[in-house]
């Protein structure tokens, strides 16, 4: 299926290239490449807030001599490959972006590394990853807890985006229950990662990251732009039919009408402290934004 998936985007992707969108300098060298661009976007931005290099494979000249493709090209299609089977066999961890980015890292590290590949059968990677970290988000999606207690898809993709994660290992399978031994694959060290916890682990421990306080403050602060944009409007309207009817000069209209710009201020600031009501405690939040807010509040 995900072969069948994968053809069919360098398909569309072959298609968009001949119809001369792009000017010929901004054209991809091929659908691979210009696939390979969109698809991992993402997945940069994401090493690149973790502050690690991103893990793609490199195949070198002798592994594609039986190929026709160029070595750039085969190791672009290892990585495309690569992520659709793990989005393809994801399921609702789909739902959780940085999570598949999170397994795909960790398996091209393992891939890159490991010269002589395991055989596992069919249903390894839904058994020992996939089911795992789904009954985990099945469990807390199912519990009768208020919400402060209950952890739901984005408190665990918030923790995918720490970099506490990367310190786990993306299969649950036990490395001393495999049949796979050191003397049977030669291999000269374990895996890499093979010898710290699961990833699973890392997720039931795991913190809250989202406290959404119940008031109906929160409707205000959903409709801040609408209400700011009635109290705005009323205002100008109010001067200019006072303006009317006291006979007001032009100066003395500019002189009342510029008020809009306290009412500006004003507004911001309350739309500001109801931020920070909102965030604290219950949300952790960077040093960065909460320099951020302060420092919105002593400009206004």
């Amino acid at each position: 299926n995900q072969a069948e998936h994968l053809l069919i985007l360098l398909s569309n992707h072959r298609r968009y290239m001949n119809s001369h969108i792009l000017p010929p300098a901004l054209q991809p060298p091929s659908p691979i490449h210009a696939l390979h661009a969109k698809v991992f976007s993402n997945y940069m931005k994401w090493c690149r807030y973790q502050g690690v290099p991103p893990n793609f494979s490199k195949m070198a000249s002798s592994s594609t001599a039986g190929m026709a493709a160029p070595p750039s090209v085969a190791s672009r299609v290892v990585d495309l490959v690569l992520f659709f089977c793990v989005w393809g066999e994801a399921c609702n961890i789909r739902h959780m972006p940085e999570c598949l980015w999170f397994l795909y890292h960790k398996m091209m590290e393992e891939y890159s590394v490991e010269q002589n590949q395991r055989s596992l059968y069919a249903g390894h990677f839904l058994d020992c990853v996939v089911t795992p970290i789904f009954k985990i988000l099945s469990a807390n999606m199912k519990s009768n807890a208020d919400h402060i207690n209950k952890r739901n898809y984005d408190d665990f993709n918030e923790f995918f985006w720490s970099r506490d994660c990367l310190q786990y290992r993306y299969s649950c399978e036990d490395p001393n229950d495999r049949d796979d031994s050191v003397e049977n694959n030669n291999m000269a060290a374990p895996l890499p990662g093979e010898m710290q916890q699961p990833i699973t682990v890392g997720m039931l421990n795991a913190p809250k990251t989202f406290l959404e306080k119940r008031s109906w403050l929160r409707g205000i602060m959903a409709l801040s732009r609408v209400i700011e944009w009635h109290i705005v409007t009323f205002y100008l309207l109010a001067v200019v039919a006072f303006s009317h009817d006291l006979v007001w000069g032009w100066v003395v209209t500019l002189e009342v009408a510029s008020g809009v710009f306290w009412i500006f201020n004003s507004l911001s600031i309350i739309w500001a402290l109801l931020e920070v009501w909102a965030s604290y405690p219950g949300i952790h939040l960077a040093g960065t934004s909460i320099f951020g807010s302060v420092f919105v509040l002593v400009a206004r």
